[in-house]
């Protein structure tokens, strides 16, 4: 077989929707917050095949030739190097960083050689994979990408004129990076966070544009992270507009829906607005400093039926295919996942057709030389990117 129906794990994290990702698979609100939805290899929380049982892992194992290709396995070994998620955020997420392919490699050995469990909530690097991120809205979407330039990030705290940040902005106007201000206000005394915000949070009441860091502020009174989203780029987008996050990059997304392709990868080293473990120490060697504005991906117009994304990464790229009638595409020597965000489509290949619909998922293994699409939807394709001659990348 060359044409796999999934069935895909959804993450219950405390800060998802309990309406969105139910809506688009057609089902009923949950009774508990949904997440994220996972699409693919990652050991943590595998795809399972519909026909049989098996994990995707499993399916690859068995077949690698066929499913991955000689490319795939002469760049990244026999493993999926992609996977795909829909993440709906009810809430913030954390403000959170991710290790590049050295830092990921040596991170995963050095907690693997300590003995911390991959479950144990205070590891970060559950595998030694890197985990750059393309990310495509499905709603209007709000995130923190990466730091404003060194003169914003000076203007946001000192306008909210909070006596208790006078070391933060003596350091930014002596020249320190926004990155570094960062890390002096996540590393802030842990007696006197709870005083920090407060008065942060006081001063940004009055500005109806800070709304947002005030509600961040009611759901995290002691973290200095709440003052440390001032330093960002705050991202608004609306559907279609995909950006990526490259290694180093600091991100926090606020609210929305969207569709992640990224490596196969659940490394994260978190900066605050969580309950759960911040690893500054870790944060440091990884987190990029300078300011940058967020890496908004240009728009490909692949055909009349498809738009494209091509993030600067060989492990995968992203394309949106619109089905209204009857569609052939062509393929490379490539596994693919296909993810149906809207309406009913069938899927022919080489051996079988298979209908899917709205938050379903299919994948395609790298034997399959073409598709048709029948129906009507809007599809996410995801394969892997321009393959280099060797590994060795660090965009």
């Amino acid at each position: 077989m060359t044409l796999h129906r999934l069935i895909n794990p959804v993450m219950p994290y405390a800060w998802g929707s309990h309406e969105v990702i139910a809506a688009l698979q057609g089902r009923p609100a949950s009774a508990g917050p949904e997440a994220e939805l996972w699409v693919g290899a990652h050991p943590h929380a595998p795809s399972r095949l519909e026909c049989d049982g098996r994990t995707l892992p499993e399916l690859i194992a068995a077949e690698p030739r066929e499913t991955l290709g000689d490319h795939v396995i002469d760049i990244f070994g026999e493993r999926l190097p992609f996977m795909v998620k829909v993440i709906a955020a009810a809430q913030s997420l954390s403000l959170q960083v991710h290790p590049d392919d050295e830092q990921a490699a040596a991170g995963f050995a050095r907690e693997s050689a300590d003995g911390v469990d991959v479950a144990d909530p205070r590891r970060c690097y559950r595998d030694p994979h890197a985990k750059p991120e393309a990310v495509l809205p499905l709603s209007d979407f709000d995130a923190l990408v990466d730091f404003r330039p060194a003169n914003d990030a000076l203007r946001a705290l000192s306008s909210l004129a909070v006596p208790t940040l006078e070391p933060v902005l003596a350091a930014l106007r002596a020249g320190a990076s926004p990155g570094e201000a960062f890390l002096q206000l996540v590393d802030w005394p842990f007696e006197d966070r709870g005083r920090l915000v407060a008065a942060v949070r006081a001063a940004a009441s009055s500005d109806r544009d800070l709304a947002w860091l005030v509600e961040l502020a009611d759901r995290y009174p002691t973290d200095p992270g709440v003052v440390g989203a001032l330093l960002l780029n705050r991202l608004t987008l609306a559907p279609g507009q995909a950006f990526y996050v490259a290694p180093g990059t600091i991100h926090g997304y606020l609210r929305g829906t969207v569709v992640e392709v990224l490596s196969c990868s659940d490394n994260v080293v978190r900066a605050g607005l969580t309950a759960k473990h911040v690893a500054i120490d870790e944060l440091r060697p990884l987190l990029r400093r300078e300011p940058a504005p967020p890496a908004v991906l240009e728009t490909i117009f692949a055909s009349d039926d498809e738009e494209r994304w091509l993030p600067p990464r060989p492990e995968f790229q992203l394309s949106r295919l619109r089905v209204d009638g009857q569609l052939v595409a062509g393929r490379a020597e490539r596994p693919e996942i296909l993810l149906c965000v809207g309406g009913k489509v069938e899927v022919c290949g080489g051996d079988q057709p298979i209908r899917f619909r709205s938050g379903e998922a299919i994948f395609v293994t790298a034997s399959e030389r073409e598709l048709t699409f029948v129906g009507h939807g809007v599809i996410i394709r995801a394969t892997t990117g321009v393959l280099p001659a060797q590994a060795g990348f660090a965009a």
